[in-house]
């Protein structure tokens, strides 16, 4: 399906993630283009300021951030892909994010998956057990990102949604 502008005006949101224990992630702001049931479509521009727990810097590059308030990831989608494995899609595994006054609120739980040119793939599973034993992640939590990173692993290897990326890049401007 080709991608196809969201139809709601935009404004400007905060997105604002902490880790399981509370400790900061990340926080920077962008583009809400829409919502439309538990998905909140967001873009992020090049040159967008955030802060983090590894400092401070400039995005790098456009993508549009899909969040759900009713799955335990996130997905942001490169407008074009980056670096020598082409890196396309990153998601994140963390708990359903809360849309409200402006700020959307998750919980990162380590996990990611990766979309590269050639593969699909899972990183940080080694952080993932150090804060699962260090902030004492309960079984629930365990279960619900384990099974998280099945089904996103499953949806972005078959280009199900929400990994139908020409559904949520714009084209390319050339």
């Amino acid at each position: 399906m080709p991608y196809t502008a969201p139809r709601m005006s935009t404004s400007t949101i905060l997105i604002s993630s902490t880790k399981f224990d509370g400790s900061p992630h990340y926080e920077y702001e962008a583009e809400l283009l829409g919502c439309d049931g538990p998905l909140v479509i967001c873009r992020i521009h090049a040159g967008v300021p955030w802060t983090g727990y590894r400092g401070s810097g400039l995005a790098r590059y456009d993508s549009t951030a899909l969040f759900f308030t009713d799955r335990w990831y996130n997905t942001q989608h490169f407008h074009e892909p980056y670096g020598e494995a082409q890196r396309r899609s990153y998601t994140n595994i963390g708990l359903p994010a809360v849309l409200e006054g402006g700020v959307l609120r998750w919980v990162d739980l380590d996990l990611d998956v990766m979309e590269d040119r050639d593969r699909t793939w899972v990183d940080d599973e080694d952080e993932f057990e150090e804060h699962r034993a260090r902030m004492g992640y309960p079984d629930d939590i365990v279960a619900g990102a384990l099974a998280a990173r099945d089904e996103v692993l499953r949806l972005a290897t078959t280009g199900a949604f929400p990994f139908d990326r020409a559904s949520h890049v714009p084209p390319l401007v050339r």
